[in-house]
């Protein structure tokens, strides 16, 4: 069987990967197109004043599917104890992604028991947890949810109110909240927050093990790979522009463009974006979906850093404004 997979990022890589331990890899061949001069897509490191910056995922727990994908990476990726902090309304610093000490110390005595009380009315009310804000809410309580910054955090992050997120995509995201937030999980770690905030004491730091690229930057890792695919048997191809899929009348489908000869393949799999690919076959999409601007900002300085130890700040304000 011919395989072909349309984009080299992440997951075109991490797919090709996994088709070479298949049972029946030894009866598979497998191409992977991609338009850029190089591999990774979108997941990439730009250099700056000789130092590397990355865009997309940068930090890796052990068993994320790119490292599971190809082993080798692990010699190469650095282990780090990352501690992430969370901006609060009055500028305060805390815990990622809450305490119950840091939220304490936002509200007033008479503020923070309507939100025990609105959390026992979510119990009831949102048990059914069939939506973004029902799921979020019986864990939180409704006046958490809003005052914490999480909800303006989640519409901000998913461009749209809550109430149009769909939930099964979301709960991805938020799937750790059974676990943080749970009240019979979680009740003498809330007493031990609690009365450390009667104390005084500061929120405790929670850093996380996780593994970050090499030095060199993300584009020494997909040169590694790309050499163990090519090495796996795996025709990797970059630099090419795709024309049309098309669907031959005896099955499988044909793929035209510069350089790849009108070549046939029995399956196609596509990881670029359903706009281009719906082009490639054919199909009209009508307007393109609305989109917002991401920004991103790279820094570097000398000196103490004014967050203590924290290596990522996360801003959950309701307007989201420094």
């Amino acid at each position: 069987m011919r395989i072909a997979i349309l984009g080299g990022g992440v997951a075109g890589t991490v797919l090709a990967g996994s088709l070479l331990d298949t049972p029946d890899a030894g009866g598979i061949e497998v191409s992977l197109f991609e338009q850029n001069d190089r591999l990774g897509g979108l997941h990439r490191s730009e250099e700056f004043g000789g130092l590397q910056y990355d865009i997309g995922c940068f930090l890796f727990d052990r068993e994320h599917a790119f490292l599971r994908a190809f082993p080798f990476l692990y010699d190469s990726f650095c282990e780090v104890d990352h501690n992430s902090r969370v901006l609060s309304r009055s500028g305060r610093l805390d815990t990622f992604p809450i305490t119950i000490a840091g939220y304490r110390r936002e509200r007033t005595n008479l503020e923070f028991a309507g939100d025990l009380v609105a959390l026992l009315g979510a119990k009831i009310r949102s048990r059914r947890r069939n939506t973004l804000r029902s799921y979020v809410e019986y864990y939180l309580g409704p006046r958490v949810y809003r005052t914490s910054g999480l909800k303006g955090y989640i519409e901000r992050f998913y461009g749209r109110p809550d109430t149009e997120v769909d939930f099964a995509f979301a709960r991805q995201r938020l799937g750790g909240l059974p676990r943080g937030a749970g009240l019979r999980k979680n009740g003498f770690r809330f007493l031990s927050d609690l009365f450390g905030d009667l104390r005084g004491a500061p929120p405790p730091s929670q850093p996380w093990p996780c593994l970050v690229r090499p030095v060199a930057g993300f584009g020494s890792v997909y040169d590694a790979v790309r050499s163990h695919l090519e090495s796996q048997g795996v025709e990797v191809r970059t630099g090419l522009r795709i024309e049309a899929v098309e669907r031959r009348d005896g099955g499988g489908f044909r793929i035209e463009g510069e350089g790849i000869d009108d070549r046939d393949f029995d399956m196609v799999v596509s990881t670029i974006p359903p706009g281009p690919m719906a082009r490639l076959v054919g199909i009209e999409t009508g307007p393109p979906p609305s989109t917002i601007r991401l920004v991103s900002l790279c820094y570097r300085f000398t000196g103490t850093l004014a967050f203590e130890d924290a290596g990522m700040l996360y801003n959950f304000t309701p307007d989201g404004a420094w």
